[in-house]
């Protein structure tokens, strides 16, 4: 499974199998609620980056369920991202 400080990430994830990206996406989310809780201010802007650019365009593609739960999460801790999105 990609992680998520990969070299050509998005690449990786775009061209597994189905189950690799979804079990990638499961963990990112996984990761994502607890990062908030513990990490540097920092890290948790990484990690709304990587969210941004490359795990939600990911998901989109991949499972719409995944996306949903990806685009609340960004919603409730990015302020700069658009509620439409």
């Amino acid at each position: 499974v990609p992680r998520p400080r990969e070299e050509g990430l998005a690449e990786r994830l775009v061209t597994a199998e189905r189950t690799e990206v979804i079990l990638a996406l499961c963990e990112w989310l996984d990761q994502l609620r607890h990062l908030r809780n513990w990490a540097p201010a920092e890290m948790v802007a990484e990690g709304q980056r990587l969210t941004r650019e490359v795990y939600l365009p990911v998901a989109e593609r991949a499972h719409a369920g995944l996306a949903r739960r990806l685009r609340w999460w960004m919603r409730r801790v990015d302020p700069g991202l658009s509620a439409s999105s």
